[in-house]
């Protein structure tokens, strides 16, 4: 026994204690966005645990679609995992694929610009516009985060001033939050609004809206009446507006404005009416034009056209169609001749203007006057053309009827024509049988 432990004595002197190591495990990476812009940095995040019972180092290397940018040489105490960041940028948009140390970290798509949304409530949704090195001679398109609402903005395309910009666009679902003044009800069915903020000039914008049939159904109206409209100190000017996708129970309408504004969409009506009409008349060649001339105002916020008719007697005899702007007036004329004498009554369209009387003088003066302009002759002076009148006949200085008879007779020469004047000449001259039954009259040659 004694021998027994003084040789285990010995082995405990001699005996080394085994050595602590650390034992590094790699647990992933990922990366902080999936969509970035031009030239905006990303941060690739990698785990790496010590399960050893000492500390020691770890080596991570990050590479995008296979080629390797950055390498780090990390340290962790024993039992302990901890996380390290890795910053990158990319020059050209594309779709780049991350690893760290083989593993996959994630995908960035990389854009010019991109949206992103940043507050989204049951009424209004927010997103952020961002572009970097756009072009400021053509459009830059954006993909807009979808989403599930009755009413939001489906696509976003625009072109501005400067190569880098923000903007922020709020679409209002619930209308009575909406930070501009409508159009009342009796004038109008809307079922949203887009706000446009930007920190440059916008020189057009493409929009797109997703409009579900329910939400038409409350408002009112009909997929053909939408349009987009564009705010515009006091009016909205109406956009074309074209549907560009049909959806199962929804529609993509599409349409390009020309500033950063508020759009409403729906359907605005102008409201237009007669404020005032007046009446002439002025002379023609055949014979009178009655002039109506109304004085339209346009009350709403949106420019209308409106059809004028002029009615004579109940039956339309003139009509056209004018435009007129949101918040202003505009007069139309229109006018009818008439020939006959008469009284007329005349409306403008469901208007009555009044009546006015055409007297024969007044037709008949017109008349006479394009009769008297005829021409007798031809232009080459043949005599082809209308018979000559009694009164060209005779010589200038012999009426064409005296006492009522007439000195022409047709076929008879200038003889016949004077003898005849001569002779009633000399019965006006002799006296009558009278009282004293003598002539005392005659000619003295």
């Amino acid at each position: 026994m004694a021998l027994a432990l003084a040789v285990l004595l010995v082995g405990a002197a001699f005996a080394v204690p085994a050595a602590a190591v650390p034992q590094m495990v790699f647990r992933g990476a990922d990366v902080s966005d999936t969509t970035a812009l031009v030239g905006e940095n990303v941060t690739i995040t990698a785990s790496v645990e010590n399960i050893g019972d000492d500390g020691g180092g770890f080596t991570l290397e990050f590479s995008r679609n296979g080629s390797q940018f950055a390498s780090q040489r990390v340290t962790v105490p024993s039992e302990t995992e901890r996380q390290f960041n890795q910053s990158i940028s990319f020059d050209s948009p594309g779709t780049y694929l991350i690893r760290v140390n083989g593993d996959r970290a994630g995908t960035v798509t990389v854009r010019n610009a991109v949206a992103t949304v940043d507050e989204e409530t049951p009424d209004e949704r927010t997103l952020t516009v961002r572009a970097r090195s756009v072009s400021t001679n053509e459009s830059t398109a954006v993909v807009v985060p979808a989403s599930n609402r009755s009413f939001s903005l489906d696509g976003w395309s625009t072109r501005t001033t400067e190569s880098n910009y923000n903007l922020v666009l709020t679409e209002y679902s619930n209308l009575s939050t909406a930070p501009v003044t409508l159009p009342p009800a009796n004038e109008s069915s809307l079922v949203g609004l887009l706000t446009v903020d930007s920190n440059v000039t916008v020189e057009n914008a493409t929009m797109q809206f997703a409009i579900n049939d329910s939400r038409l159904d409350e408002a009112g109206i009909d997929q053909e009446q939408v349009t987009v409209f564009q705010h515009d100190g006091d009016s909205w000017e109406p956009l074309e507006t074209t549907v560009v996708e049909q959806r199962t129970q929804s529609a993509v309408y599409e349409a390009t404005g020309t500033s950063e504004t508020e759009y409403a969409v729906g359907r605005i009506d102008a409201s237009i009416s007669v404020v005032d009409t007046s009446l002439r008349t002025e002379s023609t060649a055949a014979g009178q034009q009655l002039i109506v001339e109304a004085d339209l105002r346009n009350d709403g916020s949106v420019a209308g056209s409106y059809n004028a008719t002029l009615s004579v007697d109940g039956e339309a005899v003139n009509e056209t169609t004018t435009s007129v702007p949101a918040a202003s007036e505009r007069t139309v004329t229109l006018s009818e001749e008439v020939t006959d004498a008469g009284t007329y009554e005349l409306a403008f369209g469901d208007t009555g203007v009044g009546s006015v009387v055409i007297t024969e003088g007044q037709v008949t003066t017109a008349t006479a006057t394009q009769t008297d302009s005829t021409e007798t002759a031809t232009s080459d002076g043949s005599g082809a053309g209308p018979a000559p009148s009694s009164d060209s006949m005779l010589p200038e200085s012999v009426p064409a009827t005296v006492f009522g008879i007439d000195t022409v007779y047709v076929g008879a020469g200038a003889g016949m024509i004077l003898g005849l004047l001569l002779g009633v000449l000399l019965m006006s001259r002799r006296g009558g049988g009278g009282r004293g039954g003598n002539n005392t009259g005659g000619f003295e040659l």
